[in-house]
């Protein structure tokens, strides 16, 4: 046989193995499903998925280890395949390349990509929408209960950058109303000087407008600077209501 001949049977052999051999990602996903209630397994793969992602809900991974065989295949999987560094996509993705292999689908790998991002952008807008009512209503209530001569308690949270520490609003993140994943904050007492708003064509407040004049009447750590500066007692401070997100005491 001709050296030539040799090495065609050697790549036609390769291409056989290949096509017998079990692809990693479904061997991933029947395990997956084995995972799951065998009824809630039928309706989601019936269910279309769209970018609003319904039938999404129906799988939860919640008691997976993280630890075992399962947990770090999956972890595998993720790290090799969607190179994005958020859990709330990691899991969009995963479910979606489950029904994508439920219906014999798992290479449209694409068309995967594309419906896991639409429905991501999707709930992240329904969650905006959500916290900017959350953080209206409170921007509202602050200024209608807090009177002119009250005395209140802020907490800011802080940011550090090359040893500089400073306050930041948290508008228009999702976690506006919970400092905690920040870390760091200020503590500040304050008296209210004066309120300052404006209108809607409708007689509204606007939200956005919304803000209190107060007073600096305790620091809790000087050397934390504000936008324009360092918080010193005795000096202004103006603060936006819509952007504070947070209800004053």
């Amino acid at each position: 046989m001709s050296q030539f001949r040799y090495s065609l049977v050697a790549v036609f052999a390769a291409f056989l193995v290949g096509c017998t051999s079990i692809n990693p990602s479904n061997e991933l996903f029947e395990q997956l499903s084995k995972n799951i209630d065998e009824s809630v397994l039928i309706e989601f793969k019936s269910s279309n998925v769209d970018s609003n992602g319904y039938p999404l809900k129906l799988i939860e991974f919640g008691g997976i280890d993280t630890n075992s065989e399962l947990g770090k295949k999956i972890t595998a999987f993720l790290n090799n395949e969607t190179y994005v560094d958020d859990s709330s996509f990691s899991t969009i993705y995963l479910k979606v390349n489950l029904h994508f292999y439920l219906n014999d689908r798992l290479n449209d790998s694409m068309e995967i990509r594309q419906l896991s991002e639409d429905i991501y952008d999707y709930y992240w807008k329904l969650r905006r929408e959500r916290y900017q009512l959350e953080n209206d209503r409170i921007a509202k209530k602050n200024y209608q209960s807090i009177g002119i001569g009250d005395t209140v308690e802020l907490v800011l949270p802080v940011s550090s950058n090359f040893g500089r520490r400073s306050t930041f609003y948290t508008k228009g993140y999702p976690y506006s109303m919970n400092y905690n994943f920040v870390g760091d904050s200020l503590w500040l007492k304050g008296e209210l000087l004066s309120k300052g708003f404006e209108e809607l064509t409708n007689g509204e407040l606007d939200s956005n407008s919304l803000t209190f004049l107060f007073e600096l009447i305790e620091v809790g750590d000087t050397s934390v600077e504000f936008m324009y500066g360092k918080c010193r007692i005795g000096e202004e401070f103006e603060l936006n209501l819509q952007s504070y997100g947070r209800l004053i005491n």
